[in-house]
């Protein structure tokens, strides 16, 4: 479940930036979202090796917030 969940983090990751490409979004969101994703696969990857998964977990909804925040932040 734990390589299903990185897996999915990182499409996610890879697709963040196709509202900047399409026009939706400009180059705050882009550099927002950056930072965000960044977050996302550190989560991601050290979940993979970690133990604690409680812990990467925590974080990583944290990050998927602060996604949230930025989408909507781009939005204005």
């Amino acid at each position: 479940s734990v390589m299903i969940a990185a897996f999915a983090l990182a499409t996610a990751v890879m697709l963040s930036p196709i509202p900047y490409w399409a026009g939706v979004f400009g180059s705050t969101y882009l550099v927002l979202i950056t930072v965000v994703d960044a977050g996302l696969l550190y989560t991601a990857f050290n979940g993979l090796k970690s133990k604690d998964f409680a812990r990467e977990a925590k974080y990583c909804k944290v990050f998927q917030l602060a996604a949230l925040i930025v989408f909507l932040v781009g939005a204005v």
